[in-house]
């Protein structure tokens, strides 16, 4: 369990949950991330799974898309893949 943390001016994502199972991220507050506030999941199906992401505060993310140009995609306030 990810619990009860503030993240602040991540210079990726604020949160990532890469490949993992039976994860819960919850009562988290995330802010000024260059990239998504919270991000889970994995290149392969099936590596990344029983996730929860509950009751987060995520705001004033994915500033690299400030400018409004993006040359790679947009990133989300909360991702999966």
């Amino acid at each position: 369990m990810f619990e009860g943390f503030i993240v602040k001016n991540a210079k990726r994502s604020g949160i990532i949950v890469w490949g993992a199972r039976d994860v819960m991220i919850r009562d988290n507050t995330v802010s000024g991330s260059l990239r998504s506030g919270i991000w889970a999941g994995h290149t392969q199906p099936g590596h990344s799974s029983k996730i929860s992401i509950e009751e987060n505060t995520i705001f004033d993310n994915v500033l690299e898309n400030s400018a409004r140009r993006a040359s790679s995609g947009w990133a989300r306030a909360i991702a999966v893949d």
